[in-house]
């Protein structure tokens, strides 16, 4: 979960600082994107087959070869705004007292 911390300081505060969290937190404003397999691999697939194409050509003209970058299924990425903090990791916490 990601929590913008404008607006949302009295949470931010509770999830990092409770004796006896219900859950616990670990903070940062680095995030993971994860991509629809199924795009992903029909995008790769298509884009094999055009630099296939393309190379065939280009081996006829003695010109250099192109090598596409594929995209993956998952993405890191670390924001710069400082008003978002990020919460990767929220588990629940086991023999927590409740407050």
């Amino acid at each position: 979960i990601y929590i913008p911390y404008n607006g949302n300081e009295e949470l931010y505060s509770y999830v990092r600082t409770a004796r006896n969290p219900v859950i616990k937190g670990v903070v940062s404003r680095e995030y993971t994107t994860d991509l629809d397999a199924a795009k992903v691999d029909e995008y790769n697939n298509n884009l094999y087959a055009s630099a296939r194409e393309v190379n065939s050509i280009a081996r006829d003209h003695g010109i250099e070869e192109w090598e596409p970058t594929y995209i993956q299924y998952s993405y890191s990425y670390t924001t710069d705004d400082p008003s978002i903090l990020y919460m990767p990791t929220a588990v629940p916490v086991k023999g927590g007292e409740k407050s």
